[in-house]
């Protein structure tokens, strides 16, 4: 234990020769705080935020030795804060962000004081009826939006459409032709509905490689063997060609894609 405290107390008086501590530990107590301070510090880091003020924590720290009562009471109110935050953050992007903060706090507090007008159960039940309407309403919309952008791409001039929903305008239909087993290097820039680039191959720089008929969605798939080496189109797709009900990073549930692709090379 000595041999160690002694590696710990070279280590701290090297560290502040070379300008990274501020206060060396002298002693074996102060070794055994300067080591909660180190892993108070690890923590923060990695499991908060690598930026974190490290004054903040201090000072915190310093607090409850100063005065333990007062930072009991202190860490209460911090702790009621935090909780009402993450609720706060759940409701507002969950349930509805246009409820009444006084008709939540009204909840709260009669609830604390044995007065709620509806008990746990039946307002877990009312908010869970509540969601679900909110959710088919949403789905309900956005579908109506998919369908309204669909008609839009119909009245397109020279925009065709296959059995399964695909639109497609190709600007050349380029050399050979694309199959279902087709091994090809592709370009592609996918749009969102007002025309917003959301990925692009061109801009990165890079082709991208396809071994049909797995490793891209429907649509796109399709889409690829309508064309030739050196073919070119703008491809439209319905939500069900596409990500589908539940979407996928930036592509929203239910939304229909717009993709242009160029068929840069079909590997023999």
């Amino acid at each position: 234990m000595k041999k160690i405290i002694f590696s710990l107390l070279t280590l701290a008086v090297v560290a502040t020769s070379c300008g990274v501590s501020t206060q060396a530990p002298k002693s074996d107590q102060d070794t055994i705080a300067y080591s909660v301070g180190v892993i108070v510090g690890s923590n923060a880091k990695f499991g908060l935020d690598s930026t974190i003020n490290p004054k903040v924590l201090s000072n915190a720290i310093a607090s409850y030795y100063n005065n333990p009562e007062k930072a009991d009471a202190r860490l209460k109110e911090l702790q009621a804060e935090m909780m009402g935050l993450q609720f706060g953050q759940s409701a507002y992007k969950t349930i509805d962000s246009t409820m009444s903060v006084n008709v939540i706090a009204a909840g709260i507090t009669d609830l604390l004081a044995g007065k709620e007008v509806l008990k746990a159960d039946q307002a877990n039940n009312f908010i869970m009826t509540f969601i679900n309407n909110k959710t088919a309403a949403d789905a309900s919309k956005l579908v109506e939006n998919a369908n309204s952008y669909l008609e839009t791409v119909d009245a397109i001039e020279g925009v065709q459409k296959t059995a399964t929903g695909l639109r497609y305008l190709i600007s050349n239909q380029g050399e050979g032709k694309v199959d279902s087993s087709s091994n090809v290097k592709v370009h592609y820039t996918l749009f969102d509905n007002n025309d917003k680039v959301i990925d692009s191959s061109v801009e990165r720089g890079e082709t991208f490689s396809v071994q049909l008929p797995s490793g891209v969605v429907a649509g796109f798939a399709e889409g690829l063997m309508l064309l030739g080496e050196g073919g070119k189109a703008t491809i439209w797709m319905p939500a069900t060609l596409g990500y589908g009900e539940n979407g996928q990073g930036d592509i929203k549930p239910n939304q229909p894609l717009k993709f242009e692709i160029e068929i840069v090379e079909i590997v023999k």
